[in-house]
């Protein structure tokens, strides 16, 4: 199994190819420990983590399991299907830069072949996510810092052509828009009014909180719309698909 692993991380196809042939059960295989960032995951979970493309279609093809969740011993608390690994390497990869579009199509289609093989779009995470909810943050988390600002028009197309496949496969538009913007929390509102209703202005708040052991306070002014270029790509989407909740 370890030898598995191993061949999934080097991206060798034909390695992970004689492994399975010799023994096919290995597709549903669990790694285990040593090492440990592998722990609690599928061959196909980690395959699609470390984009290794062509392994992670043979492996679909070998009959693996679609809608796998790292196991509750993996060592975390937050785990999430395979399928929201794949979302996320859409829109992570672009953070650098336009030499990774490629990763992010190939992740695309990806995509498109978990869910004809049955990936549940409303399957969630510990958090309380669906992979729309996985969706729409992480290409806000894109769209909405000008750091990426090359990459803003071609992240736009992404998250169109994502959402277009989860909800052609059956993804609960209604229960996104209706869910919290934040998981387990209802403090900041619901999708529907970060976005897709318009901007509406909220009374300043004051935080306080400690990381790495320092006290940081501030105060976040409720004057601005921090998922602007998010909100409208989805207004717009919703607007030219007919889409109303």
């Amino acid at each position: 199994m370890k030898k598995l692993f191993k061949a999934i991380r080097h991206n060798d196809l034909e390695e992970v190819k004689v492994i399975i042939e010799k023994k096919p059960e290995l597709v549903s295989c669990i790694s285990t420990p040593p090492p440990k960032k592998d722990q609690g995951q599928s061959p196909l979970q980690v395959a699609i983590k470390v984009d290794a493309f062509d392994i992670a279609y043979y492996l679909i093809e070998k009959g693996a399991d679609v809608n796998f969740m790292e196991s509750e011993d993996c060592g975390s608390n937050k785990r999430m299907p395979l399928l929201h690994d794949c979302i996320i390497g859409i829109f992570i990869s672009m953070c650098y830069g336009m030499k990774n579009a490629e990763i992010s199509d190939r992740h695309v289609s990806l995509l498109k072949t978990l869910l004809e093989h049955g990936a549940d779009p409303n399957k969630r995470n510990t958090s309380d996510m669906a992979a729309l909810d996985i969706c729409v943050h992480r290409a806000s988390y894109v769209l909405d810092d000008e750091i990426y600002s090359k990459v803003h028009d071609f992240v736009k197309k992404q998250l169109e052509r994502v959402l277009d496949l989860l909800l052609e496969h059956g993804a609960d538009f209604k229960a996104w828009a209706d869910g919290n913007y934040l998981p387990n929390t209802n403090e900041f509102g619901t999708n529907r009014s970060q976005f897709l209703d318009d901007f509406k202005p909220v009374p300043d708040r004051f935080e306080s909180f400690t990381i790495k052991g320092h006290k940081v306070e501030r105060v976040v002014k409720g004057d601005i719309d921090r998922t602007a270029r998010t909100r409208a790509c989805i207004q717009g989407y919703c607007e030219r698909r007919g889409l109303k909740v």
